[in-house]
């Protein structure tokens, strides 16, 4: 399978996090493209924990609009631990 990043997202995550429950149209729980320096912040990680450059593909939400996690969608030929 060699799918780009944008099939990575229809084909593999998106279904997957579907099938999890979550809700992709409700922004109360998923957003996308959101600048990873606002995810850091929102997420309380410690400074320099993770790269705060650049964009993230998904962020989600719990129930009380904290971030929970950041997914990011790689195309299935590149290393994932690749920035």
């Amino acid at each position: 399978m060699n799918l780009n990043e944008h099939q990575t997202r229809g084909q593999l995550i998106d279904r997957q996090l579907e099938k999890a429950g979550w809700k992709l149209d409700d922004r109360t729980q998923i957003c996308r493209e959101v600048p990873a320096a606002y995810a850091v912040k929102e997420a309380h990680a410690p400074y320099g924990s993770i790269g705060s450059d650049g964009i993230t593909d998904n962020c989600l939400y719990d129930e009380d609009g904290c971030v929970l996690a950041v997914v990011e969608c790689k195309r299935t030929s590149r290393n994932p631990r690749e920035g």
